[in-house]
């Protein structure tokens, strides 16, 4: 597939990558390719095989691309295993019906090390008769200079940064008749930002009230009901309008559970041809659910509460947040026709 990008200005050709050995007659088909149009990108070899290393840095250095999309078998596969940190996003469908078995795939599912199974945070599902494994095993750094190239980080960040205050202000909010301090924080994650409107001193305060909640176009600004963001949110302002103090953290770049709202529409398109708000996502090459919580964790640790009582559906969001999370409170979602397949789902496959 072509991987140059446009904004580096560079033409757009078909991209082979290949090893800088070979016998001659490799060399004349390169040739012939070249004349054809075909851009030959050459990599050192690691066991007789293309580095995967070398060729993303190489792509990234030479073509101007920051990710590329890679599809493969079984071989492909375990050799990504094999370097985890060089993945963001994984997605492996392994069909037993259609193969009549699990043959070869099964060593992908084994709970040893370089084994899907082996990965933290790594998810399966069923889709019909295949079985989906999903996840972010890890996140890239590649959008370093090729000084740092063997350095990682966290989309262009190292690992060692963390979510740092980055402005503040006091503001009058009136879902909640109050004076608030509004914070803003940036993290370690590339086009991530968390807002936290603070209601109240919570420096010290135990099961202070708080709501994580992702940041969602559609249903936040524009009451769509196809899910049930905005009620959500409108919901547990109502709670602070109640409370002495509390806290809200709106995670902005976290939209459709992370995938940004470009591929949030598209996965609204496949939603309507009959995908299910998982497939949709799984479809686009997506993991079901891309979000984190640890920075919203050490927002909370720097304001310096020490429990929180919080509102919440989500599982993942009470595992993140722990010790904080000493008390969970369930947010009363109503169903309409337009949302009910995707609370089912969110309910059955996302617990």
């Amino acid at each position: 597939s072509n991987t140059s990008s446009e904004s580096s200005g560079k033409p757009q050709r078909l991209t082979l990558l290949t090893t800088s050995n070979g016998p001659k007659d490799k060399w004349e088909r390169a040739k012939a390719l070249d004349q054809r149009g075909v851009f030959i990108l050459e990599v050192p070899a690691a066991d007789g095989r293309v580095s995967l290393e070398d060729a993303l840095c190489r792509v990234k250095e030479d073509l101007g691309c920051h990710s590329v999309m890679v599809e493969g078998g079984m071989t492909v596969i375990a050799s990504f295993l094999a370097r985890p940190e060089l993945v963001s996003n994984l997605v492996v469908t392994v069909s037993p019906k259609f193969l009549g078995g699990y043959g070869p795939s099964a060593e992908l599912l084994k709970g040893e090390p370089q084994s899907l199974l082996s990965i933290p945070k790594m998810r399966s599902c069923p889709v019909g008769d295949d079985i989906v494994l999903y996840g972010s095993p890890s996140v890239p750094y590649l959008n370093g200079n090729s000084g740092d190239a063997h350095k990682p980080k966290v989309n262009g960040h190292s690992h060692l940064m963390q979510t740092q205050l980055s402005s503040s202000c006091r503001m009058w909010v009136e879902a909640i008749e109050s004076e608030c301090d509004l914070k803003v924080y940036n993290t370690p994650k590339e086009g991530q930002e968390i807002v936290a409107l603070i209601k109240g001193d919570v420096s010290g305060g135990e099961y202070v009230p708080v709501r994580v909640h992702s940041e969602c176009f559609t249903g936040d600004v524009l009451g769509s009901k196809r899910c049930d963001c905005g009620p959500q949110l409108r919901g547990f302002l109502d709670i602070l309008q109640q409370e002495s103090a509390g806290i809200l953290l709106y995670i902005r770049g976290d939209e459709g559970r992370g995938i940004g709202l470009v591929e949030k529409i598209r996965a609204y398109e496949l939603q309507e041809k009959g995908l299910d708000t998982i497939d949709a996502n799984l479809s686009l090459g997506h993991a079901a659910d891309l979000r984190t919580f640890e920075s919203s964790k050490e927002v909370l640790q720097q304001l310096g509460v020490q429990s929180i009582k919080l509102y919440t559906n989500n599982p993942e969001k009470v595992e993140a947040l722990r010790p904080l999370a000493r008390e969970v409170c369930p947010l009363k979602t109503v169903p309409n026709k337009h949302n009910v397949t995707y609370l089912q789902t969110k309910r059955d496959r996302l617990n």
